[in-house]
């Protein structure tokens, strides 16, 4: 999922969760009164931006007011402060991504190869993507969409105007539509679409057909999911035949690795004070050493440009981590 964390400070996080301590009763007088103004307001923008009435009848207008989304976000960004860094292998579906994984890439191999050849990313990270968004499709959300976001912009946060876009952007994907399917509909609580957990501008952007005879259907084709997904880190300076990086150790003590901890040297400079790479490293591509909380202190990661594409899409380290070492296990780097 491209999580809405992107450029939130751990600071605004806990501010917001101080904004959403609200009652039972607040939720009930906020619905009766201020919700329903707000809807219409949402109306009249969307209108204004060229949903037609019949799309903002049938899909906003008679929305209700969701708590359980509001939570269902505290308790994950919550759960996102505190956490400290876990090794992608430890986890339980580890095996099972790894496999299937593998299944698929052979299965979609001549559309792999077609997709790397015109966007430059390699087969593995995309398959690696697919499995840790939603499990190769398995899990794409069962939350109504508009539904979603809707309540999720009605709340004040640091992130509101952030849903509100949000919003705006999933009614011009079922405006624009030949057609709705009922897969479209359904997102994670923070509206989340697809085989890629695409947001809804991200889509509007990003998306692509991979035949480019359709809409770009990342609901119901995996495949253009798979293109969307390679199309979004392209266009985020994914360089193509270079790595994101590796997993790295020194000895104990060395000091001219703490001297240059997050410092961007070349993988000759890392090399050169003691480092040594699970995956070879180009001389000559920089990387930038990063130590995450709970690791040894001997270990680390040293990360490469293409690593700095994979967080425009997902801007926590751990979860981008695991990614890499997804696609590296899955691609037998």
């Amino acid at each position: 999922m491209i999580t809405i964390l992107k450029k939130t400070s751990i600071s605004l996080l806990l501010i917001n969760l101080c904004h959403f301590a609200f009652s039972a009763s607040d939720v009930h007088t906020h619905e009766s009164t201020s919700f329903i103004q707000f809807k219409n307001e949402i109306a009249q923008e969307a209108k204004s931006q060229g949903i037609r009435p019949d799309v903002i009848e049938k899909y906003l207008i008679g929305q209700t007011l969701n708590q359980k989304n509001i939570h269902q976000r505290n308790k994950y960004h919550k759960k996102l402060i505190t956490h400290s860094f876990v090794f992608f292998k430890q986890e339980k579906d580890y095996h099972y991504l790894v496999k299937k994984g593998q299944q698929l890439t052979k299965q979609y191999q001549k559309q792999l190869k077609q997709i790397q050849q015109r966007y430059g990313v390699p087969e593995s990270i995309l398959i690696a993507i697919w499995g840790k968004e939603t499990r190769f499709g398995h899990v794409m959300g069962n939350k109504n969409l508009i539904n979603s976001l809707l309540s999720l912009s009605y709340y004040p946060s640091s992130q509101q105007h952030y849903y509100h876009r949000q919003l705006l952007a999933a009614l011009t994907i079922l405006n624009q539509s030949p057609h709705i399917m009922p897969e479209q509909l359904q997102s994670t609580y923070d509206g989340g679409m697809g085989h890629n957990q695409m947001e809804p501008e991200t889509y509007l952007e990003y998306a692509v057909s991979f035949s480019k005879k359709s809409f770009p259907n990342i609901w119901t084709n995996p495949v253009d999911s798979l293109a969307s997904t390679a199309n979004y880190l392209a266009k985020h300076h994914w360089q193509a035949g270079e790595n994101w990086g590796s997993r790295v150790k020194w000895k104990t003590g060395n000091r001219l690795v703490e001297k240059n901890y997050k410092q961007n040297k070349s993988g000759a400079f890392w090399k050169k004070i003691g480092i040594k790479s699970r995956y070879p490293l180009s001389d000559k591509q920089n990387y930038i050493l990063y130590i995450p909380t709970g690791m040894p202190k001997n270990q680390g990661f040293l990360l490469g440009k293409n690593f700095k594409a994979l967080m425009t899409w997902n801007a926590s380290h751990q979860e981008m981590l695991h990614i890499a070492q997804l696609s590296d296990t899955i691609g037998n780097r």
